[in-house]
This record gives C-alpha cells, structure tokens and sequence, in this order.
C-alpha cells in the first residue's frame, strides 16, 4: 500500500495486470462453454437423426457388413446391441449408486 500511495503510477500499472489476467481467464471461460455449447448442438443434432434413420442405418449397415462376414453379421449386430445395453444400464445404475451415496 505505501508503495501505491507513493506512486500512483504503480498502482495504475497494478491494475491494468490484473485487468488483463482476468480478461484473459474470462476469455478462456467463455472460448470453452462455447465450444461445448457446439459439441453438444452436434452430438444432438446426431442423436436425432440416428434416432429418425435408425432402422434404415441399421439395414444399411447389415447389407454391407454382410459381404464380408457372411450370415455371422446378425450375431454379431445382436452381441452389439446387448452390449450396448449393458453398458447402458451400468452407466445409469452407476450414477444412481453414487447420487444415493452422495445423499
């Protein structure tokens, strides 16, 4: 404090430092909400669609899969879906377990 009220100068330099350092902390804040405002805009404008086209995706899928594995692919396709589900499910009950223990 003795040293700002000597020179006025400094405290002006002071606060012009901090000035910047918070500017350029808010401009990262805001540079990374966003970017994640985009990803999640992409990620549903994806879910939607996959949602509308899902079954045709799917036969789509199977038609070409089919060429190369043959009649494997419904397995295969079936060993997937289960899969998914499982992990699904355990990403959920996860969740819940540690929102209950939270608690």
């Amino acid at each position: 404090m003795d040293q700002f009220t000597t020179n006025p100068a400094a405290l002006r330099a002071q606060l012009a430092n901090w000035a910047q350092q918070w500017l350029g902390e808010l401009g990262g804040l805001v540079g990374g909400v966003g970017r994640n405002a985009v990803k999640l805009g992409l990620a549903l404008l994806t879910v939607v669609f996959v949602y509308r086209d899902g079954e045709s995706l799917l036969d789509q899928v199977q038609r070409v899969l089919r060429r190369f594995l043959g009649t494997r692919v419904d397995a295969y396709i079936g060993a997937i879906g289960n899969t998914t589900k499982a992990v699904l499910y355990g990403l959920v009950l996860t969740a819940l377990a540690q929102g209950a223990l939270a608690a």
